[in-house]
């Protein structure tokens, strides 16, 4: 999302983005249409032709189509083409990191078993649980390491869910592979999914030699702004993926976000 302005004579594009997750996909969510509503409506009460005004000064708000970040469009960062360019320049370098490793599945230490992927825009590693598969949204891959290391976040919207449930508690008997999670994941392995608990899934990977790499799994802070550099780099308070807090990260995801 961007506009347009002239200066001196010369054309730049200016895009504004989500202060959360970067992405210049957000929509407002407050109404014009009501604004002229409610000015209406104050010219009807006594003294309201001094106040009609104010629903216009109020500020407008957003919803960010990647990671739900709702705010205040004053919050939503402002870039000229150069900055746009450079945010460009580094969500290219993070794609080309990960493209030897996209549609692969790795594992951990703990041998909990993840698949990244691309879809919808996004780079996103999926998550084995017991009862659910849970989408990630990955923001930093370090190769260097060892071993490999992959900055996550769990800020997603419910659009990247990868199933559904027709139930609050989830079970297996209540979940299905939606649509978006059919044309990211193999008929195999969905249907092995449903087949086993989380501990035989991980073998049958390692069976059937499927496992690319080990890697490292850091959770980052959703309150910490990522990729443009200078402004805002990794946090240090990131975490490494552990049973406990990994049930902190996904409670919500596992028990809210989920519609047939």
């Amino acid at each position: 999302m961007g506009y347009r302005t002239k200066n001196l004579g010369v054309w730049s594009v200016n895009m504004k983005i989500c202060p959360q997750c970067t992405s210049d996909s957000h929509e407002r969510t407050s109404s014009t249409g009501l604004r002229v509503v409610g000015c209406i409506v104050l010219l009807f009460i006594p003294y309201g032709f001094f106040i009609c005004w104010v629903p216009f000064v109020l500020p407008h708000k957003f919803l960010c189509n990647v990671c739900g970040y709702h705010g205040k469009e004053e919050e939503l960062l402002n870039l000229d083409w150069r900055e746009s360019e450079e945010l460009k320049g580094q969500h290219r370098e993070l794609h080309e990191k990960l493209q030897p490793v996209k549609d692969m599945w790795v594992q951990d230490t703990k041998q909990n078993s993840y698949k990244v992927i691309h879809g919808k825009g996004q780079y996103l590693l999926l998550k084995v649980l017991e009862n659910n598969i849970v989408p990630y949204r990955i923001v930093g891959y370090d190769k260097d390491t060892d071993p490999k290391r992959i900055m996550i976040k769990d800020n997603l919207v419910e659009n990247f869910n990868v199933t559904s449930s027709i139930s609050k508690i989830i079970d297996k008997s209540n979940v299905q592979v939606n649509d978006f999670g059919k044309t990211i994941l193999l008929d195999e392995e969905v249907t092995k999914f449903f087949s086993c608990n989380v501990e035989e899934f991980s073998q049958w990977l390692n069976e059937q030699a499927k496992v690319a790499l080990l890697i490292d799994i850091e959770v980052l802070p959703n309150t910490e702004r990522t990729i443009i550099e200078g402004k805002n780099g990794y946090s240090n308070k990131s975490t490494l993926f552990t049973n406990e807090n990994e049930e902190e990260a996904s409670d919500s995801k596992k028990y809210n976000d989920f519609h047939v």
